[in-house]
């Protein structure tokens, strides 16, 4: 095995090859009721390169964004594959195996040459990591791997002294997603440790940019319409969130089960309630036990800084969305997680494969599996609901989800009056549950809905449904988005 690793072109194609079958799943998904809709579905801006097409990515701020490099991405997978969802999650997949070669291309060069092993190794527990499913599998969130990869390749340009490079990666990185703004920060703690150089003057130019990143992210935010002022969500509730995040994303780094799409946020988030406090007091003893250690583990502090650095945007100072944390928000700064495992498996020798291949193929089953919930919407929708049955939010889109999918399948004509449906099923009851009260009427109705003529009938009136069947449904059918 060495002996073919020895070879340093064959490694990439390692990464590459381990990481697509891991997540090879993914090409056969469908695109979910989680903004694909209002991204992909219904958005006919991208679809072209066209002057109309180009100006429209480059001057808007669509659902919270300022993305227009993650825009002609999409274009291009428009012209390629048309609306085959097939072709869209391929190309997110590239982007991550491509992410995945360039940690090990950063891990190689801040190691040595010496730590070929352990940097694959490294590279493999960032590509195969459950965590990192959710960026890949749904399309929406393309802007996370193609901002990483944009920012991870400014990272290695910068430490074999290419700053111009670098410069410029890092403003393409923006403009694929501006959340990056924050590297700038990165390169500091990299000269620091593990570099041991001084050049700030050359952080000037990246700066600059993660200025203008850091306005654009916040007026994305301010547009979104889901910030929340302080007057909503106090900064005590807010510096809450930020330690249950870092703890939740810790944890969720070292047993990474129960992931879903959504982890709401409390609508009445009491910070001083147990798990905000013991999170306080678990990201405070780890700060402080690192900055203690510092001279004897002085990788584990800087992994640590730059872990807390990459997620500060997301962490909820500036709240925004109905999220408490989000699995897409650990892709980049797992990162410094992986490069701080490979500097360890460097000290183990030559037993690191024995200890790492079994947690690796661990981690690819469940990765594969995760891959799977996000199928299609009601997959997807069903899992949250069984890790959260108490979350609005899944219960609101799973009923949303049924309820399109029975309506769009009904046989009968839709210039009938009325079209009666048998409900007999678990599925067809908590799909139509919550349609227009005007509309449905039956023995299992909810609230206010009457009985309808039969035990086990339930009309609906379809006089709205008589054009196209997902237009008027889109009028009566809320998803909420992220």
């Amino acid at each position: 095995m060495r002996s073919v690793l020895c070879r340093r072109d064959v490694i990439p194609a390692i990464i590459v090859v381990v990481t697509c079958a891991a997540f090879a799943a993914v090409t056969g998904n469908d695109f979910v009721e989680w903004g694909d809709r209002r991204e992909l579905l219904d958005n006919v801006h991208y679809r072209g390169f066209g002057w109309a097409n180009l100006s429209w990515m480059f001057t808007t701020i669509h659902q919270g964004h300022y993305q227009p490099l993650t825009w002609l991405s999409f274009a291009a997978d428009y012209a390629i594959w048309g609306m085959r969802p097939a072709g869209y999650h391929a190309t997110s997949l590239v982007l991550h195996s491509v992410c995945a070669v360039l940690v090990y291309l950063i891990i190689l060069r801040l190691l040595g040459p010496e730590a070929l092993v352990a940097a694959l190794l490294g590279a493999m527990l960032f590509a195969l990591h459950p965590l990192r499913v959710e960026a890949v599998a749904w399309a929406t969130e393309r802007r996370g791997p193609l901002s990483s990869a944009l920012a991870l390749a400014s990272v290695l340009a910068y430490l074999y002294r290419a700053r111009w490079l670098s410069v410029a990666l890092f403003g393409l990185a923006l403009l694929a997603k501006e959340f990056v703004f924050t590297l700038p920060l990165v390169l500091i703690i990299l000269d620091v440790y593990p570099l041991r150089r001084r050049a700030w003057r050359e952080k000037i130019p990246f700066f600059v940019l993660a200025a203008l990143g850091a306005a654009v992210a916040i007026a994305s935010s301010a547009r979104s319409g889901v910030a929340l002022s302080l007057a909503e969500y106090g900064v005590v509730e807010r510096v809450a969130q930020c330690f249950y995040g870092l703890a939740f994303y810790l944890q969720k780094t070292i047993l990474p089960t129960g992931l879903s799409p959504i982890y709401s946020i409390p609508p009445d988030l009491d910070p001083f309630a147990m798990r905000y406090v013991v999170s306080a007091i678990v990201v405070i003893g780890l700060t402080a036990g690192l900055v203690a250690a510092r001279r004897r583990f002085p990788a584990a502090l800087a992994a640590w800084v730059v872990f807390v650095v990459i997620l500060s945007p997301v962490l909820g100072l500036a709240q925004t969305g109905h999220q408490i944390a989000a699995d897409r928000y650990t892709y980049l700064p797992a990162v410094a997680v992986s490069a701080l495992v490979a500097s360890g498996l460097v000290k183990l020798g030559r037993i690191a494969p024995a200890v790492m291949l079994p947690l690796l193929a661990a981690l690819a089953v469940l990765t594969w599996k995760q891959v799977g919930v996000w199928r299609d919407p009601e997959t997807l929708w069903r899992h949250a609901v069984r890790v959260d049955p108490d979350c609005h939010i899944s219960r609101n889109n799973l009923d949303a989800v049924l309820a399109r999918s029975d309506l769009c399948g009904l046989q009968e004509p839709l210039d009938a009056l009325e079209v009666r449906h048998d409900l007999g099923g678990e599925r067809e009851r908590e799909g139509l549950a919550r349609l227009d009260p005007g509309h449905l009427r039956g023995p299992d109705a909810v609230g206010p809905l009457a009985p309808g003529p039969g035990a086990d009938d339930v009309v609906v009136d379809t006089t709205a449904f008589r054009q196209v069947p997902e237009a008027a449904l889109g009028l009566r059918l809320h998803v909420h988005e992220p």
